[in-house]
């Protein structure tokens, strides 16, 4: 290379000598000062390369370097620096030193990396992007409040991102993050934790357009295994852990899970993320993992962001509105536009979008740094796009869609907007989406006009798209500001059912206008609605349900109704019934139950395939109660029930008009089966059972009393005098076989009442104790072991009575107000009910007293079981109730119309029904068994 050189024109000799090659004349070449250097890479294909002049401290070059590239007029002596960056798969070479003494070349050898990706760090994402050239800028987090929180640029491709700058405030921080509004369930050990979560970053290119996504992969390491398995970052405000199971949904409604298993602390936290088909698992992700960030490319799409979403026509002069096409996914090509609103149209029709700028290095580096933007041209196409609007109608508010078409016709994107059309012209309005016309019926509907602008004149109000067997005869409106008109459609009986979209069309003056109303068209069916809410059916029996069945929208002919929702060992058959327009049909539906049928309350609803599907299921759906099996016991049965040893003994009284005489009945029924009979001369109204399986009965104002068994009757002449009149009528038997009861003292009424017992098989009456305390009013309450008495007064503190001795102990209170409100366990623990039956309480051995429920529907006791007295029985408002005193389960038999319940010896209780039958001229007494 030839240089010429250029003295000063006042030299030193010393310098004249230099310059011509010494002082003996030798000619030697000049030094120069300027050198030329050459940096390549091998192995690898691209790496980002930083060269830096250590001298002056400038950086000569920093971006992609593909192959090699040449860098001139660097200064003699210069000491440069040539650092490769990281590149994935292979070693990173060393940084190399230059002195330029002269032209210098220097290569940067990668070497592949038996080490596959690179470590993560909890509190940054770092590296180089895989998986494009494009050239990508701004990469976001995002968050559930702002798509655009966390964001970092990148360099050459670079990601930096420090995360333990970035704290989430309370936009961005989640309650409830693994809780069971967010679809959780499992055991979180501090539920109140404040959560952020991110699986990946969104990118855009230098211009603003969306580019794609980035995520942390897992290339190696323990959890590479995992399928699809990328890095969680995971911020919290405080530690916990969580074990459990997320289910959430896509856009569509499709299910997917989540299992997670996870420790977090404060501050920052790395998550593993797999997923397999329609399952996730999440879990604190591996210190041996590593990671490649891989670019995903968004779906290529154009989205256009009009500069004024509103499009506004008064006049005839076209809209002008400035407009950006956004190249998601880096859409490139021609592109044509056009709008679904007929009579909109934009120019200019067809744009060209050139692809996106990709990473050159070459072309940046060379560049002083203040310039290197320049060589990134702006590729996000902004245009100002025209609208012409040709319709003859006014709209208003309408929205549009601004068409994005590709050369092929497919659409790849669009933009959005809001058109308001008020020239002059007519608008035209209706009131309501739809209207409804059935088959064989006419309807009329208002259409409201407005004039706009300076018209006036006669308009022609019109319907289009009616369906065959529809006909609506236009109307006409001499319009001026304001008008109105009806229009009115007549069906006939083939119309079809659907909905059909109809146009609404007001014409006058060369002006039109439209709207829209669907008709809808419903389906010829049937209603029904049922006669009662509720039925009661025993196992083993049947019942009938009546419902009513009318004609809706024209329906005639048969109809089929039947129930669903029966429980189990119910059945019911299908039941068709004949409709015709304009009446209404009655049908009972029967209901059978099985001996095993399910016992207790079912929701059943009554349908028909030609059910009107607009019909609430509130008028068509009846409680169904299944009781226990009962016994039919006939009528003018007595409401008096005895226990034998086994079953029930039940009475029946029956008057003879024609001697003015009284026989009573006692039937001794086991298993539903009369095992013996007894009848006695007159009328029978108290009775007891006694130790041996017998029954005393008598009437308290007849001096005769019977022992009854399945052998005979015993009649006793002459029974104690105590037991005459109606308030001394609750007495108690105890295991003697002796009746206890309070009989006045032979003094007088102001020397007292005595506690007395009598054996009605041995006549033996024995008296105990004489004390006011005892009255009438009083009643007798014994324990299932006949051991115990409480004698409940109406007037002072209640007594316990030992049975064996007839001492009374006072209990201090009165622990009732109604002698059928307390139960006395074989222990000598009480158990009664509050004035208004809404709390049980007990009594305990010590005098205190404990609340031990509360129900808001017991209204009497009946008494401890005599099989098990860790339950008690008890009367409610809907029948009778058995509780369990261990745990408080409270288990609920429903009855109508109870007239007699009895504890049974062998355990439960018999319950006494009577129905009306034959329209409320006689009744049927019903036993039923409940255990």
């Amino acid at each position: 290379m030839k240089k010429l050189l250029i003295l000063p024109a006042v030299l030193s000799l010393s310098a004249l000598l230099s310059a011509c090659g010494g002082e003996g004349g030798t000619s030697n070449p000049p030094p120069t000062s300027k050198f030329v250097m050459t940096v390549q890479i091998t192995g690898a294909a691209t790496a980002p390369v930083t060269v830096t002049n250590t001298t002056s401290k400038a950086t000569v070059f920093s971006g992609m370097l593909t192959g090699n590239k040449t860098f001139s007029d660097l200064a003699a002596g210069s000491v440069l620096s040539v650092q490769g960056g990281a590149v994935n798969g292979y070693t990173t070479p060393d940084v190399q030193t230059v002195t330029l003494d002269g032209n210098k070349s220097v290569t940067l050898e990668y070497k592949a990396s038996s080490i596959v990706g690179t470590a993560w760090n909890n509190t940054s994402i770092a590296g180089q992007v895989v998986g494009t050239d494009l050239q990508l800028s701004n990469a976001y987090l995002g968050s559930f409040s702002d798509d655009l929180f966390g964001k970092t640029t990148l360099v050459n491709n670079v990601v930096s991102f420090d995360l333990s700058a970035l704290v989430p405030g309370p936009r961005e921080l989640l309650p409830d993050y693994y809780g069971p509004r967010s679809g959780c369930i499992g055991n979180n050990s501090d539920p109140d934790a404040q959560i952020y979560g991110s699986t990946n970053m969104t990118v855009f290119g230098p211009q603003g357009d969306l580019l794609g996504y980035i995520d942390e992969k897992i290339v190696a390491g323990p959890d590479s295994a995992l399928p699809q398995a990328t890095l969680n970052r995971l911020y919290s405000d405080r530690r916990f852990t969580y074990k459990g199971t997320c289910t959430f949904y896509d856009s569509a409604g499709n299910p997917y899970t989540e299992t997670v298993d996870v420790n977090i602390r404060r501050g920052w936290n790395t998550l593993v993320v797999s997923q397999e088909a329609k399952a996730f698992n999440t879990r604190n992700a591996s210190s041996d993992d590593r990671i490649k960030l891989a670019f995903t490319s968004a779906e290529p799409r154009v989205v256009v962001a009009l500069g004024d979403t509103n499009l506004n026509f008064v006049n005839s002069e076209n809209v002008t509105v400035n407009a950006e096409m956004i190249q998601v996914g880096n859409y490139s090509g021609e592109i044509s536009l056009s709008t679904d609103l007929p009579g909109l149209t934009v120019e200019p029709a067809t744009l060209t979008l050139n692809p996106l700028p990709k990473v050159s290095a070459q072309a940046a580096g060379s560049r002083p740094p203040h310039f290197s933007a320049l060589s990134l041209r702006s590729q996000r196409l902004s245009a100002k796009l025209t609208f012409k609007y040709s319709g003859n109608e006014n709209v208003y508010n309408r929205f549009f869609s601004l068409l994005v078409k590709d050369s092929g016709g497919k659409q790849v994107g669009q933009g959005n907007g809001l058109i308001n059309v008020s020239r002059p012209g007519i608008s035209v309005a209706v009131y309501g989406p739809e209207l409804e016309l059935a088959p064989s019926s006419t309807r009329s509907f208002p259409v409201s006009l407005t004039a706009v602008g300076n018209f006036s004149g006669e308009v022609t109000v019109s319907l289009s798209g009616l369906p065959a067997g529809v006909s609506a005869p236009a109307s006409k409106v001499n319009l001026q500001y304001f008008g109105s008109t009806e229009l009115t459609l007549t069906s006939g009986a083939t119309v079809k059912s659907g909905t059909y979209p109809l146009t609404i069309t007001a014409q006058g003056g060369g002006k039109s206008a439209t709207t829209t109303i669907n008709l809808v068209v419903p389906k010829s069916s049937v209603s029904v609605s049922l006669e009662n809410s509720s039925l009661a059916v025993a196992q083993g029996e049947k019942a009938t349900i009546g419902v009513t069945v009318q004609s809706r929208n024209g329906f005639s002919g048969s109809a089929t109704v039947q129930l669903t929702g029966l429980p189990n060992g119910i059945t019911s058959d299908p039941t068709t019934v004949v409709v015709t327009p304009n009446t209404t049909t009655t049908v009972r539906l029967p209901v059978t139950a099985a001996a095993s049928a399910t016992l207790g309350e079912t929701q059943v609803t009554v349908t028909s395939p030609d059910l009107d599907p607009q019909q609430s299921s509130y008028g068509n759906t009846f409680t169904l109660l299944v009781r226990p099996a009962r016994t039919a016991l006939g009528n003018n049965l007595s409401s008096i029930l005895v226990a034998g040893n086994s079953g029930v003994w039940t009475l029946t009284s029956n008057y003879n008009s024609s001697t003015y005489t009284t026989t009573s009945t006692f039937k001794h029924l086991v298993d539903g089966k009369v095992t013996s009979t007894a009848t006695v001369n007159g009328e029978i109204n108290k009775a007891y059972s006694l130790s041996d399986g017998s029954i005393l009965a008598y009437h308290i104002y007849d001096t005769k009393a019977y022992v009854i068994n399945d052998t005979g009757i015993q009649t006793i002449t002459s029974r104690p005098s105590g037991l005459a009149g109606y308030y001394n009528s609750n007495a108690a038997v105890d295991d003697q076989g002796r009746l206890w009861f309070t009989q006045e003292s032979a003094s007088g009424a102001m020397s007292g009442y005595s506690l007395m017992s009598w054996n009605p098989v041995t006549s033996t009456l024995k008296s105990y104790v004489t004390t006011n305390d005892l009255t009438y009013f009083g009643s007798y309450i014994a324990s299932n072991d006949g051991k115990h008495l409480v004698y409940q007064s109406s007037t002072s503190a209640d007594f316990k009575i030992d049975t064996s001795t007839g001492e009374m102990s006072s209990l201090g209170t009165n622990i009732s107000t109604s002698p059928e409100n307390a139960a006395l366990k074989n222990d000598g623990v009480i158990y009664f009910t509050d004035y208004y039956g809404s709390s049980l309480k007990r009594l305990n051995l010590d005098g205190t007293i404990t609340g031990f429920l509360e129900f808001n529907n017991i209204n009497g006791v009946i008494g401890m079981d005599k099989g098990n007295d860790n339950y008690l029985w008890v009367s409610t408002y809907y029948g009778v109730a058995k509780i369990n005193l261990q745990t408080n389960a409270m288990t609920i038999t429903k009855f109508d119309s109870i007239s007699g319940k009895i504890l049974l010896t062998e355990g439960g209780i018999g319950v006494l029904t009577t129905e009306s039958i034959n329209g409320n001229t006689g009744t049927q007494a019903y036993l039923t068994l409940v255990r």
